[in-house]
């Protein structure tokens, strides 16, 4: 049970991540644009957002769910990581386009904390 819900944790956090892109789409695109992010990324990442956090909800015992998760996670913190230390000044969007602040190392410690939640789901499972 305690596996399930850190997993469940995780998965509620990226599907609101992705919904929130998708509910303003044009928003997100723009602030994608404006941190350098692929076009083809920025299309992809709401969607895979949404599919990994369902996922972690229905069945997160599923080591390769969880590892996939983790590498996403990991790629969003290295990427947070790399635009706070350079000092960016633009929005992250990690929310969609309710975030309007740059990026912080707080941004980048609750990565951290998901992660942590993903492993312990691995670990308890």
């Amino acid at each position: 049970m305690l596996a399930w819900l850190c997993a469940a944790v995780v998965g509620c956090v990226l599907s609101y991540a992705g919904a929130s892109k998708f509910t303003n789409w044009e928003s997100w695109l723009a602030s994608a644009r404006a941190q350098g992010v692929w076009k083809v990324i920025a299309y992809v990442i709401p969607g895979i957002e949404l599919l990994l956090g369902a996922l972690l909800v229905v069945v997160p015992s599923v080591v390769e769910v969880l590892g996939l998760a983790t590498v996403l996670l990991l790629i969003f913190t290295v990427y947070l990581g790399v635009r706070v230390a350079t000092g960016s000044q633009i929005p992250c969007a990690c929310f969609g386009s309710r975030v309007t602040t740059p990026p912080s190392w707080k941004d980048v410690s609750r990565n951290f904390g998901l992660i942590l939640l993903l492993v312990m789901s691995a670990a308890l499972r």
